[in-house]
């Protein structure tokens, strides 16, 4: 089976690193608002708006991030491993387990 061509590849990468920046950065803005709320002792609505605004800067950031890696590689290893980290954490916050 013949490699597919320069151009084929690159747009391939592109919608990787899109795919990424869309899912990874839902899935780690989700993740970030339920850790911030298990972790804060402050009242539920507080710590729910807390979490949504870093949620959204994560997201942001998780967007210019899989667009300014190096390597289409680098840029989904970097969501994921802060991703599965996060789901350690929320997993060992008291009620994660459930």
């Amino acid at each position: 089976m013949a490699h597919p061509p320069p151009e084929a590849r690159h747009r391939i990468a592109i919608a990787v690193r899109a795919a990424a920046a869309i899912l990874g950065g839902y899935l780690m803005a989700n993740l970030v608002v339920v850790v911030v709320q298990r972790a804060m002792p402050e009242s539920g609505t507080d710590a729910s708006r807390l979490g949504a605004m870093l949620g959204f800067i994560l997201f942001a950031v998780v967007a210019i991030w899989a667009f300014s890696a190096r390597s289409t590689w680098a840029a989904v290893t970097g969501i994921a491993l802060p991703a599965l980290l996060l789901t350690l954490v929320l997993l060992v916050l008291p009620g994660g387990g459930a």
